[in-house]
């Protein structure tokens, strides 16, 4: 295994980095360069990025919503060059924390049916599906929403 990985909020200078490893993760439905401006500065928006030896090797967007018992996971992902280092396990791992700490119910999240990767991942996670969304993304491909329970305080219920 490699370097050490730090997990911290994202700053304006991290947007080319993340903006390359979503264009590469999500092809034409990636976010542009004025929608992560725009989310590394939103107050209802948890921006972190995971860095190993200085570089961006991945990347989570959760949005607040005031009064929500829900944290939203809105994007993850990691870049190619990084797969398979448990580096989308240590960002879940991080937000769920983050959600522990500050009393949320539940993290939830939308995923593309065929994702398996990723489903399993979450499954890994304790998310389970809740709901089914037709046509969420383009070409009319469905999405699963996903959510998972938090205990505070690790108690389990």
């Amino acid at each position: 295994m490699g370097s050490a990985v730090t997990i911290r909020t994202a700053e304006a200078k991290d947007i080319t980095s993340v903006f390359d490893i979503e264009s590469k993760s999500f092809g034409n439905e990636a976010f542009n360069l004025r929608q992560f401006r725009y989310l590394v500065k939103s107050p209802s928006c948890l921006f972190q990025v995971a860095v190993i030896d200085d570089q961006i090797a991945g990347y989570l967007i959760s949005l607040i919503r005031k009064n929500s018992k829900q944290l939203r996971m809105y994007s993850l992902a990691v870049s190619n060059d990084f797969r398979g280092q448990g580096i989308a396990q240590k960002l879940i791992d991080y937000i769920k924390q983050v959600a522990r700490s500050n009393g949320y119910v539940f993290v939830t999240l939308e995923v593309r049916e065929h994702n398996r990767l990723a489903i399993t991942l979450y499954q890994k996670n304790g998310f389970v599906q809740v709901a089914f969304r037709p046509n969420y993304y383009a070409q009319g491909e469905h999405a699963l929403v996903m959510r998972c329970p938090i205990y505070p305080n690790n108690l389990q219920h």
